[in-house]
């Protein structure tokens, strides 16, 4: 993680103790929000067909830091373990995995819904948590197929 995302959670930590309390947690993480919106906005537009398989694509592209198992791609059913993330090492070892849980792991479900509204996340395990994985159940209750 970089110097200045390291320092930029300390920061909030503190704020959201210290001087402002949980507000300034949560209005930062609704400046995150928006910003993962607009992002997956612009994604869910490039694509001609939203379905599982496509999010599949975009949400888990190969990316340093994670490592996931893929156990089923379908049109109705997405199930992925992530068994490393590296932000969830980072922000547990320095004591702000609340914060980390708040800032990615529930904009997570931003980005499902904004690529497709119809799609539902289960997730029983987080990293973030200290649990062994990170466990992604998406299913598409509209897909005919």
């Amino acid at each position: 993680m970089s110097y200045y995302r390291q320092l930029l959670f300390r920061i909030l930590q503190v704020l959201g103790a210290r001087d402002y309390g949980e507000q300034a947690i949560r209005d930062a993480v609704s400046v995150y929000r928006e910003t993962v919106k607009q992002y997956w906005e612009k994604i869910a537009a490039s694509e001609e067909s939203r379905g599982l398989e496509q999010f599949y694509r975009h949400f888990f592209a190969p990316a340093e830091g994670f490592e996931y198992h893929t156990v089923q791609v379908t049109p109705n059913r997405l199930e992925v373990y992530v068994t490393r993330c590296l932000l969830a090492e980072e922000l547990r070892a320095m004591g702000c995995a609340q914060i980390g849980e708040q800032f990615y792991c529930e904009t997570d479900l931003v980005r499902i819904t904004t690529f497709n509204p119809r799609f539902r996340l289960e997730r029983t395990h987080l990293l973030m948590r200290g649990d062994d994985r990170c466990v992604f159940v998406l299913t598409d209750p509209g897909c005919g197929s």
